[in-house]
């Protein structure tokens, strides 16, 4: 099987921009969180704080008590949402979430993450 190569690179010179990208992408990851996040993969519903009837699809990517990355098909203003996560035995919590950061990542997706604030209607449903 014939390896790949960038066109036109010595396989060295190939090898040495390939890791200093891939350092940069890894630079630019820095960790800033204060909490240690688990990664978690699961579909949640979001919606703006004040019309729970316009409900949006998203995906969490990773949670902490404080907080939760999501990724989704729509930009999110910084700002509050409610997001609507399944708990064990077909219970959800929705949750009040300040939306901290948002960046599109490829092709209409988007990353994000997002501060816990509260809990809403006290106990998760």
């Amino acid at each position: 099987m014939r390896t790949p190569r960038l066109e036109g690179a010595p396989k060295s010179e190939a090898k040495l921009r390939v890791r200093m990208a891939l350092r940069e992408l890894v630079a630019d990851k820095r960790e800033q969180r204060r909490e240690r996040r688990i990664p978690y993969l699961d579909a949640v519903t979001i919606s703006p704080v004040g019309v729970p009837a316009e409900k949006l699809s998203a995906f969490a990517r990773d949670l902490a008590p404080g907080g939760i990355g999501l990724v989704h098909m729509m930009p999110l203003e910084e700002g509050e949402i409610v997001v609507t996560i399944r708990l064990p035995r077909g219970r959800t919590a929705d949750v009040l979430t300040h939306i901290v950061w948002c960046r599109e990542f490829a092709d209409g997706w988007f990353a994000s993450g997002g501060r816990f604030v509260d809990v809403l209607e006290g106990e998760p449903n």
